[in-house]
């Protein structure tokens, strides 16, 4: 009895396949894939006339981090094709949920939170205006940063910031 349950436990353990992820990796973008990026998010650098998207991202984070006071951020570019901007100016930050309650992360995991939650707005914004180009690469973008954050070690607290 005791070997055929072993060999049961055996059997479940190698049908049970946990998926494997392909790491994902982010690098700070060269000023030539900075320029080039409007290639590659048509909704990039404006989010409207005259309303550029690091306005906006900059807004964003000092509506979900209190203490942020502005400063200076860089791009970053995923191996899976996104792309997002992190600060530069302080190693952590705290942000805060649509409760109110508050979650401190790395600076990438915040420049993370803040540029997908603009790209999943964004997204929306054009769907209702009709721009299927756009709307589509904010998709894209979305996603590939969602892909990302899972793997992220700030995942679990950016999941809570965003739901």
């Amino acid at each position: 009895m005791a070997k055929r349950k072993g060999g049961v436990l055996n059997r479940r353990k190698s049908l049970i396949k946990s998926p494997t992820l392909t790491p994902i990796t982010s690098r700070v973008m060269s000023d030539a894939e900075f320029i080039g990026l409007h290639d590659k998010a048509p909704y990039f650098p404006y989010i409207g006339p005259g309303l550029p998207f690091e306005n906006v991202l900059y807004k964003k984070m000092g509506e979900l981090c209190p203490a942020y006071t502005g400063g200076c951020w860089s791009y970053y570019s995923l191996s899976n094709g996104g792309w997002y901007m992190v600060p530069d100016d302080h190693d952590t930050y705290e942000l805060t949920n649509w409760e109110g309650k508050r979650y401190p992360m790395s600076k990438d995991g915040a420049g993370l939170t803040v540029t997908q939650f603009l790209v999943n707005h964004l997204s929306w914004y054009y769907h209702q205006k009709g721009d299927d180009e756009a709307r589509r690469a904010a998709i894209a973008n979305f996603e590939a940063l969602q892909e990302y954050s899972r793997q992220h070690p700030d995942g679990e607290t950016i999941r809570m910031v965003l739901d």
